[in-house]
């Protein structure tokens, strides 16, 4: 529930970027900015995930977080590979 608030937000956030904050920032080009993007949404939901776990959970919860590491990872690669066509 907490991650589809923080991606809905993300959506909303990135709509109202200033134009010249995306030309300054680099940007302009939807890869890092869908990047740029997934990587704050991951940072922004990290302290609720590890804060609605209990001490003996961490190392679950570790692990689930190298699994979500490697989704984004697998998630980013296929959002590339939809570029090139």
């Amino acid at each position: 529930m907490c991650s589809n608030v923080f991606f809905a937000m993300r959506s909303i956030m990135r709509k109202n970027l200033p134009k010249d904050f995306k030309a300054r920032t680099n940007l302009s080009d939807p890869a890092n900015e869908h990047a740029l993007t997934t990587v704050l949404s991951s940072l922004m939901i990290l302290p609720f995930a590890l804060s609605f776990d209990s001490v003996p959970n961490m190392v679950s919860t570790v692990a689930a977080m190298y699994v979500m590491w490697i989704s984004s990872i697998c998630f980013q690669d296929y959002y590339s590979v939809q570029l090139l066509h």
